[in-house]
């Protein structure tokens, strides 16, 4: 085999390759064989059907076929005989066509991996950030699991803040009803954001069995056409009124949520505070790490690969969009907004495998296995229940590998940075 390389750019090549004719013909022989044991023809036994007649009828998928096999096969040698490591699918200059007796040969640009020069990520200097846990900390620990054990009771009283209505409610652009603005015994508690605010507002003071009218303007944005920029009456009836009703803070309650007694809550919530405040502290560190090692090395891009982040997150700003209800960017706008931020999630991947080339990180199939457990751990499922999640999810644990490894990387890279106190 014959293989010229030339020089395109730093990411981009171009590969000649040379099949031989005698590895073409052996082929072709083979496929031939295989022929004429299978060929079912009109008029001759199998294993009996002349050369020239399966030539006459299968020639050109024959040939067809040889290329299929033998094109892949040199080229995938060809890339490792000269060293290189494409990140793109080749893209073939033109139609590979065979003529019998002769070396087939093709030429195909591949996009590589950069080579980044000058990779240094030793003795990054980190400010420290401070880590605390106050009582006003752990109160509003507690408070919140006291919020997601409050009941809601009948009251014979007029609507205050916090309380929750059930009322019934339609709304009208003048006369008309619109669609989509009607709702019969609807739960709703005083500043819900779903509603606008001179709809709670408007409820406060009133009493079970009041149907009153509310007037609320809507901006000429707002993700529904039909009623943006107008100002929609709506007629609501209050048909009953439950307040909120707090558990005690005492033991009992602490034992409830598992612990012995308040105290024990109280000590375990800190320790629990101050884990998650270490994570993110950690995950701050990290992310200011990848950020200036991004911002330190300069290499080439392949633009393939950056055409092709590009239009991914184009892709995913239009579907939040669209779930926002709100109007997408041009396709000029979403582009020009999103290379700075394709280009930087690129260079930090070719940064972090460079990394991990050089440092020998890898990840196995254990660790994949050990983070599964600890995620189901921290949400309280089965391993196996969260990896098919997982699976349905994305089609695959190979994000979840990636996110290990880069974990990893960048850990080695903290692990080698000096954190001083902050000033």
């Amino acid at each position: 085999m014959a293989v010229e390389l030339e020089d395109i750019s730093l990411t981009k090549k171009k590969l000649t390759i040379d099949i031989p004719s005698d590895v073409i013909e052996g082929e072709i022989e083979n496929v031939y064989k295989k022929l004429s044991v299978s060929a079912k023809i009109p008029g001759f036994r199998p294993g009996k059907v002349p050369r020239l007649v399966l030539e006459k009828r299968f020639g050109k998928s024959v040939e067809t076929e040889v290329i299929e096999k033998l094109v892949p096969e040199f080229y995938t040698e060809a890339v490792r005989e000269v060293g290189l490591a494409p990140v793109t699918y080749p893209v073939f200059d033109s139609k590979i066509e065979m003529k019998r007796n002769q070396p087939l040969s093709f030429t195909v640009t591949v996009e590589v991996r950069p080579k980044i020069e000058g990779l240094n990520y030793d003795g990054f200097a980190l400010k420290e950030v401070p880590l605390s846990v106050d009582d006003k900390d752990i109160d509003d620990a507690i408070k919140g699991f006291q919020e997601q054990a409050a009941v809601y009771e009948v009251v014979d009283d007029s609507v205050r803040e916090s309380d929750l209505s059930v009322i019934s409610f339609e709304g009208f652009d003048e006369d008309r009803i619109v669609d989509g603005l009607k709702a019969e015994d609807y739960s709703f508690i005083h500043g819900d954001e779903r509603l606008p605010e001179e709809f709670s507002s408007g409820i406060i003071g009133k009493n079970k069995g009041d149907s009153f009218d509310v007037y609320t303007s809507f901006p000429a944005d707002f993700h529904n056409k039909a009623i943006a920029g107008k100002s929609i009456r709506f007629r609501i009836t209050i048909k009953e009124i439950k307040r909120k009703r707090l558990p005690s803070i005492d033991d009992e309650f602490a034992n409830g949520h598992g612990y012995s007694d308040i105290a024990d809550m109280r000590e375990k919530l800190k320790k629990d505070i101050e884990g998650y405040r270490s994570e993110v502290i950690t995950a701050g560190y990290k992310r200011e790490l990848l950020g200036r090692l991004v911002e330190s090395i300069d290499f080439e891009l392949p633009q393939t690969m950056l055409g092709k982040e590009i239009e991914y997150m184009m892709l995913d700003e239009k579907r939040n969009a669209l779930k926002k209800g709100e109007a997408a960017r041009t396709d000029d706008e979403l582009r020009a907004g999103c290379e700075g931020a394709a280009r930087r999630n690129l260079k930090a991947m070719f940064i972090i495998d460079a990394i991990a080339e050089k440092e020998g990180i890898n990840v196995t199939e254990e660790d994949v296995r050990n983070r599964l457990k600890a995620m189901a751990h921290k949400y309280n499922v089965r391993p196996e229940e969260l990896m098919k999640v997982i699976i349905s999810r994305e089609g695959s644990l190979d994000g979840l590998k990636r996110e290990i490894f880069e974990d990893r990387v960048i850990d080695l890279v903290l692990s080698k940075a000096s954190i001083s106190p902050a000033h």
